[in-house]
């Protein structure tokens, strides 16, 4: 018995030192610590990311936090975007205008300067400064058109471009923006320039057609030659039928160089004239990845080709061409031989993954392009 009493003597001398250093409540947890331990001006700690403060719609914490940051030292280009979208939903646009600025300050060779670009410029147009607005969004769009912030402020400046009626603006600004965009976005843009090239065909005046005035002796296809575009396209811009052309007539005449682009994963050709879209179709690609991603150029133009297949010439009347009513073949690379645009006996094969490597169309839509394509432009295949 005296053991016991002893034991339990011991047992509590220790909870009396216990108590006194305050272990139970590092071990159990303490209200009254966890209170104590609170900041002194009796506010509650912040807890969670800024992120996921600012999904939750806690805007104002998630800025706090991204303040302390600043104060410490530099954030990365996200938090700076983040912090930005914070004081807009908070409706302090000093505070936004300096986050967006802030990107631009610390991390001038960052894709995000696109979006620090358009932010500004959207606060500017907010604010009533049209002129500095259309500043930033062409910074923006000129040095980040693949960013988000750069297909955005393609978007504002084609609507306000096209507000003024400065149509040879406006389909540029439209034209770079498309190359990022998708779903919706995309078709609007299209619709865009469609009109946009409809009135400029149907003589509404634009910076980017000249005017030449047919001298005697001329003929459309020295005409062409002389401004590096087709006989094709003449009649396409002019909306000629014949080739008939006579002294002191006006031609319009559509400047800058045509450029094909094709998009595997779209299935798509885009014809661009002057760096601007100007027309789109269908195509088919490669079975088993067979199309290369390169940059080509047009060599030559051949009308209902024959097909030169291991080693024989198969004619184009043949139902074993496959090569339907046009070829455009690209010049020569290393190691990439034989590539080139065509028709096709299949329509239902376009758009899709057909071909044994090249570019297939639909007849009646390789004809119309092969109008439009002089020798020498360039083709650059993206995956």
């Amino acid at each position: 018995m005296k053991k016991v009493f002893a034991v339990l003597l011991a047992i509590g001398a220790c909870l009396g030192i216990g108590y006194a250093t305050g272990w139970p409540a590092s071990i159990f947890g303490s209200k009254a610590i966890a209170e104590s331990s609170s900041p002194s001006t009796g506010e509650a700690a912040i807890t969670g990311s800024p992120q996921s403060l600012a999904d939750s719609g806690n805007a104002a914490e998630a800025a706090a936090l991204l303040e302390k940051k600043v104060a410490e030292g530099n954030l990365a280009p996200s938090e700076w975007k983040l912090l930005a979208r914070c004081y807009r939903s908070l409706g302090k646009a000093d505070g936004e205008k300096g986050a967006w600025q802030g990107i631009l300050d610390r991390h001038p060779q960052d894709a995000a300067c696109g979006d620090a670009l358009w932010g500004l410029g959207a606060l500017s147009k907010e604010q009533g400064r049209s002129e500095e607005a259309v500043t930033y969004f062409e910074k923006a769009l000129d040095k980040h058109p693949l960013t988000e912030g750069g297909r955005r402020s393609g978007a504002e400046l084609g609507d306000m471009y096209r507000a003024k009626g400065d149509r040879a603006k406006a389909r540029r600004a439209y034209s770079l923006a498309l190359s990022g965009s998708s779903g919706g976005e995309r078709e609007r843009f299209k619709k865009a320039l469609s009109e946009l090239n409809a009135e400029i065909l149907a003589g509404a005046p634009a910076e980017d057609m000249v005017i030449h005035t047919v001298q005697p002796g001329d003929s459309l296809a020295r005409i062409s030659v002389a401004y590096g575009t087709t006989v094709g396209m003449l009649k396409v811009v002019n909306r000629m039928e014949g080739n008939m052309i006579h002294p002191g007539q006006q031609l319009k005449i559509l400047k800058g160089e045509v450029r094909l682009e094709i998009s595997k994963s779209r299935f798509l050709l885009t014809v661009f004239v002057g760096g601007v879209w100007f027309k789109e179709y269908s195509v088919a690609i490669g079975k088993d990845n067979a199309t290369p991603e390169r940059e080509f150029e047009i060599m030559n133009k051949i009308e209902n080709p024959p097909w030169h297949w291991k080693g024989k010439v198969i004619p184009p009347e043949d139902p074993e061409n496959i090569l339907g009513t046009r070829w455009m073949g690209f010049k020569n690379k290393p190691g990439l031989q034989g590539f080139g645009i065509h028709g096709t006996r299949d329509p239902s094969s376009v758009p899709g993954a057909a071909s044994k490597g090249c570019i297939r169309m639909k007849n009646e839509e390789v004809e119309d392009l092969f109008e439009l394509v002089p020798r020498g432009s360039k083709v650059i295949i993206r995956a």
